[in-house]
């Protein structure tokens, strides 16, 4: 076996001998070998104490040297690497054959990414700027590499990313949206219409109930679609979540694989909460998607939500984060269950347990960030191959929801005599809401354009009591001719009618306050409604 050996000759410089016999000078000899005194001495403190993870090896791929920044990036001690392999610190083996050819194949020298796995199993991506460390014959003894820990940037440009993906989601969602609503608009009035012509029980009632139904799924589909898309901030308000943990059930009994039972239970009488409906809408989703992703072979989702009155019990497991009344939502799965050991982790941003390329580990922190922020605490249970319940503590205020009142039928529609102006670029849709109004009673007055609309109602402003238009028209869009109107007249009342209405739009209605809103695809019964409230605000 092949001996160590000190240099001799001071004038030399260090040397080693490499595992393969051949003695080399190395350029930052470890601390056995004696150094010159002033530029190694000056040399070797660098190596020594930058913060930097300087590393040496061998061309058959053993630790010559490294310095304590190094040992700290790998996780194990000098004395734990010296001399020994380095694959036992690359995440794939391969990654070292990968990184020789890149550098011997870039002349010499080269910057490239690996992926290294500490000691504890945590993968840190590095950047590696390294050359060849070569003899006095030029042949090449091994690797001389400058490792830096780039895994945080890395992990801030996935989250660009991923947050890039949703901002092109949002965009595409709102650009369809109007147009897909309209096309619903169309399919849920005339089938509404037919309704009336069948008698109670005949086969052509039932079959347009079945288009009915699936008119309301597709537009319940682009109401999720916009929904967990959005890019505008939402104000906080007191909501029920009744509907949102029936909207998300819904949601799930379509997309989640038939092997997967889905039960839900709603306590009745259930407090208000004071929050963002739409980012606790988020909180529902992810814990169950992370629930279906337990079970890839099926099982069974119990979803229940009830509310609890609690003493405050600090940070003990089932305690809700203080005194007060709480609504407790709870997933309980059936699936693989999480390791005890990964337990304190799972809510760590980026932290996840699945194959690379299945999950970003955002959506538990996310859950937690959301349930933080609405000042309520979220907590998880498991024990491999038993699975999991994650359960979520918010605050509740002081007032119960009130009770989900019945749709009304067309025979129980408010009606009225006022004189309404219609306006709307798709001539179905102006067809048919001019005919649900006219059957109610009302004057009514079309227009195909905000143009037209306004031209309309500068004739005959005296006239008219209500205007309803579509937000987005050709040339003059709702909003636009809304202000034409109250400039002209501002006591008439305004609707504006859209399958789309993004946060800066909401904020300029809101201003503006005389403008409802009412959201497509509609019943007859939200347009007869709407109508009536507007009318019936007037002073």
């Amino acid at each position: 076996m092949p001996q160590r050996t000190r240099a001799k000759n001071s004038n030399s410089g260090p040397s080693e001998r490499e595992p393969g016999g051949v003695a080399a000078p190395i350029p930052f000899p470890i601390r056995k070998i004696p150094v010159f005194r002033g530029e190694e001495d000056s040399y070797r403190k660098f190596f020594e104490e930058s913060r930097d993870a300087f590393v040496i090896t061998s061309r058959d791929g053993l630790f010559v040297d490294l310095n304590e920044a190094a040992a700290e990036l790998f996780g194990r001690s000098r004395q734990e690497l010296l001399g020994k392999s380095t694959l036992q610190v690359y995440a794939d083996p391969m990654e070292r054959e990968r990184f020789v050819t890149t550098i011997e194949a870039a002349g010499g020298q080269g910057n490239l990414e690996v992926r290294i796995r500490r000691s504890d199993g945590r993968i840190v991506e590095c950047l590696a700027s390294s050359n060849l460390w070569k003899g006095k014959d030029g042949g090449i003894l091994g690797y001389r590499s400058i490792l830096r820990d780039v895994t945080r940037e890395r992990e801030l440009e996935m989250q660009l990313h991923q947050s890039q993906k949703m901002e092109a989601v949002g965009i595409l969602a709102g650009g369809i949206a109007h147009d897909f609503n309209n096309l619903l608009q169309t399919i849920i009035s005339y089938s509404q219409f037919a309704q009336a012509e069948f008698e109670p029980g005949s086969r052509g009632l039932s079959d347009i109930a079945r288009v009915l139904e699936a008119a309301h799924r597709a537009a319940d589909l682009t109401k999720q679609l916009l929904t967990f898309s959005r890019r505008n901030k939402l104000e906080s308000a007191d909501f029920d979540v009744r509907p949102l943990v029936r909207d998300m059930v819904a949601l799930l009994e379509r997309t989640f694989p038939p092997s997967i039972s889905i039960s839900c239970e709603l306590e009745r009488n259930l407090p208000l909460v004071h929050g963002d409906p739409t980012q606790i809408q988020q909180v529902l989703l992810n814990l169950a998607i992370n629930a279906r992703d337990a079970m890839p072979n099926g099982g069974r989702l119990d979803i229940s939500v009830r509310a609890m009155d609690s003493e405050g019990g600090g940070r003990a497991a089932g305690a809700a984060p203080r005194r007060g009344k709480h609504l407790i939502l709870r997933f309980l799965d059936t699936g693989c269950g999480i390791p005890q050991e990964d337990l304190p982790r799972i809510f760590d941003p980026f932290f996840t347990t699945k194959e690379p390329g299945k999950g970003t580990g955002l959506g538990l922190s996310t859950c937690y960030g959301i349930v933080d922020r609405h000042g309520g605490r979220i907590q998880c249970e498991s024990k491999v191959g038993r699975g999991a319940c994650f359960t979520v503590y918010l605050p509740a205020g002081n007032s119960a929801a009130s009770p989900e009142p019945e749709p009304l039928g067309d025979k129980d529609l408010p009606r009225g005599n006022e004189t309404v102006l219609i306006a709307d670029d798709d001539p179905l849709i102006l067809a048919q809401a001019a005919r649900i109004l006219e059957s109610l009673g009302y004057v009514v007055l079309s227009a195909s354009s905000g143009r037209g609309a306004w031209e309309l109602f500068r004739r005959m402003h005296n006239e008219i009591d209500l205007v309803l238009l579509d937000l987005q028209m050709p040339g003059m869009d709702g909003l636009e001719c809304c202000r034409e109107i109250l400039a002209l007249r501002p006591e008439v009342h305004l609707i504006l009618a859209g399958g789309f209405i993004d946060s800066e739009v909401e904020r300029t209605i809101a201003g503006i306050g005389q403008i409802g809103v009412l959201h497509k695809p509609y019943h007859h019964f939200d347009l007869a409604h709407s109508v009536r409230q507007a009318l019936d605000r007037r002073g």
